[in-house]
């Protein structure tokens, strides 16, 4: 079944085309340079930046292996280089990047919960970095290894760990948004809302299965894979740049507001529209009703 893309599991190799993969590279690693260079002043600019690159080498892996079944010269180290887990960390740069968004006061900033978050957050990615790079390098009892904490092992801990300690870093910016200025509540809620646009497609591709059974059918097939991928993993390239905006925008957009006003101008549209179709549609009709007349007649 889908995955998350680039926030949460990722999905099976061999179902997914590899030109997805790219996509995800290019647009978290862009956003990432972006972030990188037009923020780097800005602290949570520079922390946002270096955890969407991690999340970029979360889909790296397939591609490295692509280019070393090439048989290039340098084919092993490709290979070991896919087995090198750095987005164990990405955890982490999350929390840091919580710590300044939404900018309070600093009084209010770091408190027990976000030092012991972050602290988990650090010790775990430290883990399962060196965890699998053991098993990159081959040490003994690997097994044990492997089926623990191995990133490519089903059932493994690996993600379980890694996203539990990220997702409470979601309601840490929401609490904190309550004590932040009007401007930064908007960034957080612009962030936000990305993220549930963006999560959506996946979020119903992921439960109306289980009641809908022809859908479910239809997702077990690959064509039926293959259409999921290409009607979620928009939405999920969308994540970084709703994400990059609110951090970067020198004042953030009242989304209410902004929703407020198109949907008065759509109504306000399709209202005059309406209002200039009905002389039209009264012409028509009278045309209909006297259709056995002549023109002559008509127009007298």
């Amino acid at each position: 079944m889908l995955s998350v893309g680039g926030l949460f599991v990722p999905p099976d190799e061999k179902e997914i085309p590899p030109a997805l993969y790219f996509a995800h590279v290019l647009v978290f690693s862009g956003t990432a340079l972006f972030l990188l260079v037009m923020g780097r002043r800005d602290r949570r600019a520079v922390s946002l930046g270096v955890f969407f690159l991690l999340v970029a080498s979360t889909f790296t892996g397939r591609l490295l292996n692509l280019w070393a079944d090439a048989d290039p010269p340098f084919a092993p180290a490709l290979r070991f280089l896919s087995r090198v887990h750095v987005e164990a960390f990405k955890t982490y740069l999350f929390w840091m990047f919580v710590r300044d968004f939404p900018r309070t006061p600093r009084v209010q900033r770091r408190g027990w919960l976000f030092r012991g978050m972050a602290g988990v957050a650090l010790a775990l990615g430290a883990w399962l970095f060196a965890a699998n790079l053991a098993l990159a390098l081959g040490v003994p009892a690997e097994g044990a290894l492997d089926r623990w904490f191995g990133r490519d092992t089903s059932g493994s801990l690996f993600w379980p760990l890694l996203y539990g300690a990220l997702v409470p870093a979601f309601f840490y910016a929401v609490r904190q948004a309550r004590r932040a200025s009007p401007d930064e509540r908007r960034r957080v809620w612009t962030m936000v809302g990305g993220l549930a646009l963006g999560a959506a497609p996946i979020l119903a591709f992921s439960i109306l299965p289980a009641f809908i059974p022809a859908l479910w059918r239809f997702m077990e097939t690959p064509e039926g894979e293959r259409v999921a991928a290409l009607i979620t993993y928009p939405g999920i390239y969308a994540i970084p740049l709703v994400t990059a905006y609110a951090v970067l925008a020198h004042r953030a957009l009242d989304l209410q507001r902004v929703l407020r006003r198109a949907l008065q101008y759509g109504l306000a549209r399709y209202t005059l529209g309406a209002v200039a179709a009905i002389p039209l549609l009264a012409l028509l009709g009278f045309l209909y009703a006297r259709r056995a007349e002549s023109l002559a007649e008509i127009a007298s």
